[in-house]
């Protein structure tokens, strides 16, 4: 008999000190221009509570105005970002 797989925690680090001002303001531009199904991981990339490849997932989507699809799509080679984004081909 095996025993049901527990679910993994999610990779959260603790979050960085930062002003209450600098907090209001990301919590402000989240409420009002993310989308509300990524804005969950939107407040913990911009306040550094995710791994890497996780902001530059959030930072990819931010520029292609939350589309999945305009990520995989993606022209902009000047970008620093272009190689590493997600939903690659």
């Amino acid at each position: 008999m095996t025993t049901p797989a527990t679910p993994r925690p999610p990779r959260v680090k603790p979050p960085k000190a930062m002003s209450a001002e600098d907090e209001r303001y990301i919590d402000e531009y989240v409420t009002r221009s993310v989308p509300e199904k990524h804005q969950l991981a939107t407040t913990r990339a911009l306040k550094g509570q995710t791994m890497k490849a996780a902001s530059v997932k959030m930072m990819c989507l931010q520029c292609s105005g939350f589309q999945r699809n305009e990520v995989t799509e993606c022209r902009v080679i000047t970008c620093a970002l272009h190689n590493h984004r997600p939903y690659q081909k």
